[in-house]
């Protein structure tokens, strides 16, 4: 969650401007688990990150 948590410090500075550029990203999650369940899981731990849930917990989602 470092990375949601750095952008929603960087939405409260100001706009965010979007870029063209092309990132390279591992895709190993989506294929091991599918593109629904894996997008599930990430808004459950965003979910659980809003209702402060402990990063302990949260972290348990992301490894299954």
């Amino acid at each position: 969650m470092e990375d949601f948590d750095f952008i929603q410090g960087v939405k409260a500075k100001g706009k965010i401007a979007i870029v063209r550029d092309r990132v390279i990203t591992s895709s190993r999650r989506r294929q091991k688990l599918g593109v629904v369940k894996t997008t599930l899981i990430n808004q459950l731990i965003i979910l659980g990150y809003y209702l402060k849930v402990p990063p302990e917990k949260l972290a348990r989602f992301s490894k299954k």
